[in-house]
């Protein structure tokens, strides 16, 4: 975390003050009495200590002043977050504003003590982040809960030592990186599962893409399909009422054709009958001849007889 800037107003020796931050290491230097101390405490109370009146009227509230004092600090995380912290003592407010909003609970700012600083201690803060020139032996009076805030960090609480934090820690790591890092191709560790994993994961997408580019294609083909059947649909109407024409020209040639030899027929029959007309005439005509005489002899008779 980076502590941006300070403001502060109704604190200690201060009515106001701004103070910027550059990244890293940041000195302090002024006479005594300068307010550096001051500073130092005003970060830690801002980020670490809940504001109580009674407290900050006793301690830190500037002589003479009409309010409470404020502090505002703004931060900026390791992942570019800004995050502001305000700690308004008029009001007895403590308050974590980012681009996500406001959050005054004492878990959010407890979580975000733990994110930025690493602790949630006063002591361990002071003894590590801020240093006076004159006390560094000073340091000696935060070594038992650095010491165990450390050990906490470490080993996750309990009576556990850190050999055997780090032992433990050690086996972890071999267990993860079984499968991984070594050979396990009967039980690989989680890592080495996951690994497993992913790779087939890997193939079946793989195969998935081949499915779905063969899809792509078929839907293309079918679109093509579909359009080559609205034309031919579009083709075969005119098409049908030819082939129909043809057919019925068609019946109509054979009908013509059928009528054509009936009609041969008819004249040959025709033909047959007027001959056999004409050759029934001529006897006719000779009978007729016959009967317009009175008598008849016994020869025209017999004649007669033979012609019919």
């Amino acid at each position: 975390m980076h502590i941006l800037r300070l403001r502060l107003s109704s604190f200690r020796k201060f009515a106001n003050l701004e103070v910027e931050f550059a990244p890293g290491l940041n000195v302090v230097r002024g006479p005594n009495e300068a307010g550096k101390t001051t500073l130092q405490q005003a970060i830690a109370l801002a980020l670490l200590d809940r504001p109580t009146g009674k407290k900050a009227e006793k301690e830190h509230k500037a002589w003479g002043a009409e309010r409470m004092y404020k502090l505002v600090i703004d931060c900026q995380m390791g992942d570019g977050r800004e995050v502001q912290v305000v700690k308004d003592c008029e009001s007895t407010a403590h308050e974590l504003r980012s681009a996500e909003g406001a959050d005054s609970s004492r878990q959010a700012l407890e979580e975000f003590a733990q994110e930025a600083l690493g602790t949630q201690s006063i002591k361990v803060f002071e003894s590590t982040a801020c240093v006076d020139q004159d006390a560094m032996w000073n340091l000696e009076a935060g070594r038992v809960e650095i010491s165990q805030q450390l050990q906490a960090i470490l080993t996750g609480g309990g009576d556990v030592s850190l050999d055997q934090a780090i032992s433990k820690l050690e086996r972890r790591i071999g267990d993860l990186e079984k499968g991984w890092r070594t050979y396990a191709p009967v039980s690989p560790g989680p890592i080495g599962a996951l690994l497993q994993r992913i790779h087939q994961l890997d193939e079946d997408l793989a195969r998935a893409r081949n499915e779905v580019s063969r899809l792509e294609e078929a839907r293309e083909r079918l679109g093509e399909i579909r359009t080559r059947l609205g034309e031919l649909q579009g083709e075969l109407g005119p098409k049908t009422r030819a082939l129909q024409v043809h057919q019925e020209r068609t019946a109509i040639r054979k009908h013509l054709a059928e009528l054509a030899q009936a009609e041969r027929e008819l004249e040959e029959r025709l033909t047959r009958l007027q001959g056999a007309e004409q050759q029934r005439q001529e006897p006719l005509g000779a009978i007729a001849g016959f009967t317009s005489l009175q008598e008849f002899g016994e020869d025209d008779r017999g004649a007669m007889r033979e012609l019919h």
